[in-house]
């Protein structure tokens, strides 16, 4: 049985126009997610909302400066941080590929993943985003992420 019984049609591709931007492609997403690992996670782990803290942070400079703003006084405007379902799969692909294992909750780097970061942090891809997250590095603790999150 071939598609075109399956689908009583005949089956054909059309080039669109439109790309997909990069951040939604999950070979890119994976490298940002190994890039936020490396910088910062706390003994090689990190939880899924401190990566999309983190992710959310790295699409624009606005996005930092809230960060920072809400980081200073967090009694404050908590920043809105958008949840995005494209890192949730990335992830699922970087556990699959052996980049990323699942521990209680936590997800850890493996040696693979820190030797595939180790390139990336090496090379000129991905420098507004590295900035990004060195500048909000020391307010990314848990406790900041658990806070962000918490339902006042």
């Amino acid at each position: 049985m071939d598609i075109n019984q399956i689908l009583n049609q005949p089956f054909t591709f059309t080039r669109r126009s439109q790309l997909i931007p990069s951040d939604l492609r999950p070979v890119w997403k994976a490298a940002l997610v190994l890039i936020i690992f490396g910088l910062l996670g706390k003994s090689k782990k990190c939880s899924l909302k401190k990566l999309h803290i983190a992710n959310w942070i790295t699409k624009s400079d606005d996005h930092v400066e809230d960060f920072l703003y809400w980081a200073n006084d967090t009694r404050g405007v908590r920043p809105d941080i958008r949840m995005e379902p494209a890192l949730d799969r990335a992830v699922e692909l970087m556990v699959g590929d052996k980049l990323l294992t699942k521990l209680k909750g936590k997800l850890e780097i493996t040696e693979l993943g820190l030797d595939v970061f180790e390139k990336l942090r090496n090379s000129s891809v991905f420098e507004i985003e590295k900035n990004r997250l060195l500048v909000v590095r020391k307010f990314m603790t848990e406790t900041n992420v658990e806070l962000v999150f918490k339902v006042v």
